[in-house]
C-alpha cells in the first residue's frame, strides 16, 4: 500500500466517522469487564428484576450493595501471573556467527529489553501490567514507540503504549497480519488559556506513522466565534479541511518492517466468529452477572432484616402548660412545643434500628395503672435466616462454577486436605489447560516486541529469537514438591532426579530473589554429588574414586564460593567455561596449602553418623 493510499483510508475514516465491523461489541465487552472485574460503577449492571420497586428502593438497593466480582477476579487472574514467573523458559537471542559486532547489539538489546517498562523488563511488563490490560480489555493494542532522539549520538529507547478497543477505531488484518491500525486519540489545543478540545488520528503502516493532528488559527483562540471555513492565513503549512476542521499531517517513518502494534487478547469471541477477542475468563460471565443479583439480595436482607426487631409502647403527649397535645398540635393548630408534633410522650433512644411503635391502653395511660416491664419494651426475636442462608451457600456455589467454567474444575477453591493426589494431578492439568495458550500468546508477543526493540534500535539484522514455556509449568507448591522429594528419597530414585526436584524447590523460595536463586544454581552445577545419598558419598571417598577437584569442591564449596563473589564480579553472570576456569584457580590454591594426606583419603575411618553431621545443603550462603 502507498503512502497515498493509506491517507485516502485514513481521510475516509475521520471524514465518514468509520469504525470497525465489530467495534460496539469490543467497547461494550471492555466497559464490562472494568465494572465487574474492579468494582466501579458496578452498581450500573443491577436491574429492578424485583417487581414493584420504585425509583427509591432501587437506589436504596444500589447503596446497599457490595459487590464481591473484584475478589473473584482477583483469584481467577492469580494463576496467571505465574506464568510470567517460570523459570524453566527457553529464551535465546542469537545473531549468525561472525556477524560484526555480534556482542555489542547483543549487549544493547539486552538492555533495551531490560527497560523496555521505565526501569522494568519488558517480561516484568507482560507478566503484570500486559495481563491486567488482558483482563479489563482483550481487544486493545500494544504499541511500541520511541520518543525523539540525536541519532548522531544515541539510539531509540523503545517502550509500550497501550490503545483502548474505544481509542482504536479501524483497522485490516489479513491472515492473522495486521495490515494497518487507526487509533483516535483526544487531543487538547490550549492557547491564551482557551481550550480547544478535539482528537489526533494515527494510522500506523508496516513501515511508517500518518497523524493528523487538529489545527487552530490563532484567531480562533479568542472570545469571538470563527466560521468553520474561515480562509487559511498561514504560509508554509499544508492542510487537510474536513468539515470546518484543519488538520495538519505528519509522518514518521520508524521502519520496524511491521505494523508497531498488536492485540492484547488471545482467546477467540465466537460471537464475532473469532474477528475479536474476550478476556480469560469469559466462561464465567452468567455467573458474575447472576452473583451481582444474589449478592445484591443477600445485602439488602442483612441491612433491613437481621437485626433485633424493637417494640416499645408509647404514651400520648400530654401537651405543655395549658396547651394540650391534640396527636402533635396544640389548641391553636401549631405544632406542639412538648413534642414536636410527634404526638407521643415517651422519648425513645435513637439507633439504626427501626421501632414500632404500639400506644398504651387507654386504661392505663388515664388511670396511671402499673405496666410491667415487659410489656413496655420487648424484643421479637427468631428472625427467619433460611433464605438469608440459601443466599449465602448460592453466592458460594455461583464462585466456585465461575471458578470451574474457567479452570473446567474448582482446583483453586478446594483444599489439598479434601483432594486424593489423582483429584489434585487432574486439577493441575486442567490448569495447565488453560495457562498454555496464555503462554503461547505470551512468547509471541515477546517475540513481536523484541524485534521491533531491535529494528528501532538498528539491532535488527540477522537476530534470531527463540521464546518457549516448558509442558511442564511445575506449579506445585513447596509442600507438595517437599512430598515428592521425600517419596524420591524413600524409594531409591536417582541422583538426578532428586536434584531436579530440589532445584523446583529452590525456585519456589528463590522466586522474587533472581540473584539469589543463581548463585543455587551455579553452585549446585559445580558441587559434587548434590543428591547423593551420605552412605554412597562416603563409599565415593573410601574407595578412592573421587577425583581431587571433587574432594576439595566437596569439602570447601562454601569457602570457594563465598571468596570468588568477593574477588571476581559478577562471577555468577559468566559463562560456564569462564566460571569454571575461576573455581579451578580456587580449587589449586586450597590444594597447595592442604598436607598430601588429607588429600590422599578425605573422611576415611569416618562413620555415617560424623558425615550426616556436614552440612551437604549449603550450597547457597
Amino acid at each position: 500500500m502507498t503512502t497515498e493510499q493509506a491517507l485516502l483510508i485514513l481521510q475516509k475514516t475521520i471524514a465518514d466517522d468509520l469504525r470497525h465491523t465489530d467495534y460496539d461489541r469490543v467497547v461494550e465487552l471492555a466497559e464490562w469487564y472494568h465494572k465487574v472485574i474492579t468494582g466501579k460503577d458496578i452498581n450500573t449492571l443491577l436491574r429492578r428484576f424485583v417487581r414493584r420497586e420504585d425509583p427509591v428502593m432501587f437506589e436504596q438497593r444500589e447503596l446497599m450493595t457490595v459487590a464481591i466480582t473484584p475478589a473473584v477476579s482477583e483469584t481467577l487472574v492469580t494463576p496467571f501471573y505465574r506464568v510470567g514467573r517460570l523459570e524453566n523458559v527457553r529464551k535465546q537471542l542469537t545473531y549468525p556467527d561472525g556477524q560484526s559486532g555480534a556482542d555489542k547489539k547483543l549487549e544493547e538489546l539486552n538492555n533495551r529489553i531490560a527497560a523496555f517498562w521505565g526501569k522494568e523488563s519488558l517480561d516484568k511488563y507482560l507478566a503484570t501490567r500486559f495481563i491486567q490490560l488482558g483482563s479489563t480489555d482483550p481487544n486493545a493494542w500494544l504499541a511500541v514507540e520511541f520518543s525523539a532522539f540525536d541519532g548522531r549520538y544515541e539510539k531509540a529507547r523503545p517502550y509500550p503504549t497501550e490503545f483502548s478497543a474505544k481509542e482504536a477505531i479501524h483497522f485490516e488484518i489479513i491472515n492473522n497480519e495486521t495490515q494497518w491500525l487507526i487509533v483516535r486519540k483526544a487531543h487538547v489545543v490550549e492557547k491564551n488559556k482557551i481550550k480547544k478540545p478535539g482528537f489526533r488520528y494515527l494510522m500506523y503502516l508496516p513501515n511508517d506513522v500518518l497523524v493528523y493532528t487538529p489545527y487552530y488559527d490563532d484567531a480562533e483562540f479568542t472570545t469571538e466565534q470563527v466560521k468553520p471555513n474561515a480562509a487559511f492565513t498561514e504560509t508554509g503549512i499544508e492542510f487537510w479541511l474536513n468539515q470546518g476542521q484543519k488538520y495538519t499531517l505528519t509522518q514518521y517513518q520508524p521502519k520496524g518492517g511491521m505494523v508497531q502494534a498488536m492485540r492484547v487478547g488471545y482467546k477467540l469471541d465466537m460471537e464475532t466468529n473469532g474477528r475479536t477477542f474476550v478476556n480469560p475468563f469469559h466462561a464465567a460471565k452468567p455467573y458474575f452477572e447472576k452473583s451481582i443479583k444474589a449478592v445484591s439480595e443477600l445485602d439488602l436482607s442483612v441491612a433491613l432484616h437481621v437485626h433485633p426487631q424493637k417494640i416499645q409502647r408509647v404514651e400520648p403527649c400530654p401537651g405543655e402548660g395549658f396547651l394540650t397535645c391534640n396527636s402533635g398540635k396544640d389548641p391553636n393548630g401549631g405544632t406542639c412545643q412538648a413534642c414536636g408534633g410527634t404526638g407521643k410522650k415517651t422519648v425513645v433512644s435513637t439507633t439504626a434500628q427501626d421501632i414500632i411503635e404500639v400506644d398504651f391502653p387507654k386504661s392505663n395511660a388515664l388511670k396511671g395503672d402499673v405496666v410491667a416491664l415487659n410489656d413496655i419494651v420487648t424484643y421479637v426475636n427468631g428472625t427467619p435466616i433460611d433464605v438469608l442462608k440459601f443466599l449465602d451457600d448460592y453466592i458460594d456455589k455461583l464462585e466456585i462454577k465461575a471458578i470451574k467454567a474457567v479452570y473446567n474444575s474448582d482446583v483453586i477453591s478446594k483444599t489439598t486436605i479434601a483432594q486424593t493426589a489423582t483429584e489434585r494431578i487432574e486439577n493441575k492439568d486442567e490448569m495447565y489447560n488453560t495457562l498454555q495458550p496464555f503462554a503461547e500468546h505470551f512468547s509471541t508477543v515477546w517475540k513481536h516486541v523484541v524485534r521491533l526493540i531491535a529494528a528501532f534500535t538498528d539491532n535488527g539484522e540477522g537476530l534470531n529469537l527463540v521464546h518457549e514455556f516448558p509442558a511442564d509449568f511445575k506449579l506445585k507448591t513447596v509442600n507438595e514438591l517437599l512430598g515428592d522429594l521425600k517419596h524420591a528419597q524413600d524409594s531409591g530414585a536417582s541422583a538426578f532426579v532428586i536434584q531436579e526436584i530440589e532445584k523446583d524447590i529452590a525456585s519456589k523460595l528463590y522466586v522474587d530473589d533472581e540473584t539469589q536463586f543463581r548463585k543455587y544454581k551455579v553452585k549446585t552445577r559445580f558441587t559434587p554429588f548434590i543428591g547423593k545419598e551420605v552412605e554412597d558419598i562416603k563409599w565415593i571417598f573410601e574407595t578412592g574414586r573421587a577425583t581431587k577437584e571433587e574432594e576439595i569442591l566437596w569439602t570447601h564449596s562454601d569457602t570457594i564460593f563465598d571468596e570468588l563473589e568477593n574477588e571476581v564480579p559478577g562471577f555468577f553472570l559468566f559463562t560456564y567455561d569462564k566460571q569454571w576456569l575461576q573455581i579451578k584457580r580456587k580449587v589449586e590454591e586450597i590444594q597447595a596449602k592442604l598436607p598430601k594426606e588429607a588429600i590422599a583419603i578425605p573422611f576415611r575411618n569416618t562413620d555415617s553418623e560424623d558425615l550426616e553431621t556436614l552440612n551437604l545443603n549449603t550450597v547457597v550462603a
